[in-house]
């Protein structure tokens, strides 16, 4: 059985190696019920962010024509006192 790596080790690894190294490993190891809520939890934490995400773009949408639209509201006022 390998040894584990250091943190250093890890953090220099590509994504690729590290899923290549979770497969290998994943066939000689058993896993405990942390392990799936961690993965549940990761999997709702993504979904919160990709919400978040549409949410965010939404506002900023909603500010571009908001400011739009009292741009063309002063225009309608200035005119309107001329």
């Amino acid at each position: 059985m390998p040894m584990a790596n250091t943190y250093a080790e890890l953090r220099k690894q590509s994504e690729a190696d590290l899923e290549r190294l979770y497969d290998e490993t994943a066939t000689s190891t058993q896993i405990g019920l942390s392990f799936l809520r961690e993965e549940l939890a990761r999997r709702e934490a993504e979904r919160q962010y990709k919400h978040m995400l549409r949410l965010t773009k939404q506002m900023r949408d909603l500010t571009i024509v908001i400011t739009v639209l009292t741009v063309v509201n002063l225009g309608a006022v200035v005119i309107a006192m001329l």
